[in-house]
């Protein structure tokens, strides 16, 4: 889910250069978008990443969310879940720690590896989620399509260093 990840920006365009290197960059952008620190209010919070989901989800993607069956577009109940990620007070880094990407003229393929590390109680969850994003390039830039998140292995937490 965190693909949704990681996923949307809020207000930012993903228009210019369709070359890969503007693309990773653009995804990081987003994960950073998507990220939440301990000051931030929840309601804040969930007006960006609203605007996110509807400034870089076109309007007919697909969402297919292993946790989330039964949301399959963009909407509020996206919004609801990514907003939920991280608990208000705490704090959520959304990491792309792998990007690979298939450019096919005005489509693209992006191959995620997202991980939302948190602290929680006295162990720092990093839980890591493959993400695979369609994207096509439209009159104004590029807008994911197609959102696959497969179900999340379970993992131990990370000892704290």
């Amino acid at each position: 889910m965190m693909a949704v990840l990681g996923v949307v920006g809020g207000g930012w365009p993903w228009w210019g250069d369709s070359s890969e290197a503007s693309l990773r960059s653009q995804l990081q952008q987003l994960a950073q978008l998507l990220s939440a620190s301990p000051s931030d209010r929840p309601a804040t919070r969930r007006a960006r990443i609203d605007a996110a989901v509807r400034s870089q989800l076109a309007s007919d993607a697909r969402l297919r969310i292993a946790e989330l069956p039964h949301v399959t577009v963009p909407g509020p109940a996206l919004t609801d879940a990514l907003t939920a990620l991280v608990e208000p007070g705490e704090a959520g880094d959304v990491e792309l720690t792998r990007i690979e990407l298939d450019l096919r003229g005005d489509q693209a393929t992006a191959f995620v590896d997202a991980r939302l590390a948190g602290d929680v109680g006295r162990d720092l969850h990093a839980p890591h989620r493959q993400v695979t994003l369609g994207l096509v390039r439209r009159g104004d830039g590029w807008r994911i399509v197609d959102v696959e998140v497969p179900a999340r292995k379970l993992e131990e937490p990370e000892p704290r260093p």
